[in-house]
């Protein structure tokens, strides 16, 4: 029962942040994964969250006509164990040194690009 204060703090900062918005960084990134397990966990949550609002932007951008995000194939169905995967490959393969400010939206992004790229029209 130790770690239930920090699920009510992180669960009432997400209900009661409003509008505010902060990414989470490479360093939160690395610290959560050498912490103890519900913080690794509670990271996963975030990518997989991550993960999924990215996709439903780009299912409304394909419904619109607009260019989407990046170009999955449309029987690909992503889980938090992909999007993570994804995100750590990213984070390996990178040719230059990650600031610890980054934010792993943008990395999650730049690798979903990457890997599922999209035709040039």
């Amino acid at each position: 029962m130790k770690l239930l204060p920090k699920w009510i703090l992180l669960i009432s900062a997400c209900l009661l942040g409003g509008s505010s918005y902060a990414a989470m960084t490479y360093k939160a990134y690395r610290d959560a994964k050498k912490a103890d397990e519900a913080g690794w966990i509670l990271m996963r949550m975030y990518i997989n969250g991550l993960g999924h609002g990215l996709q439903v932007a780009n299912a409304e951008l394909e419904m619109r006509n607009e260019r989407q995000l990046y170009c999955a194939p449309p029987n690909l169905s992503m889980n938090q164990g992909n999007y993570v995967d994804l995100l750590e490959s990213t984070l390996s393969n990178s040719k230059s040194p990650i600031p610890d400010n980054t934010d792993i939206d943008s990395v999650l992004l730049i690798g979903l690009q990457k890997t599922f790229p999209c035709k040039s029209e």
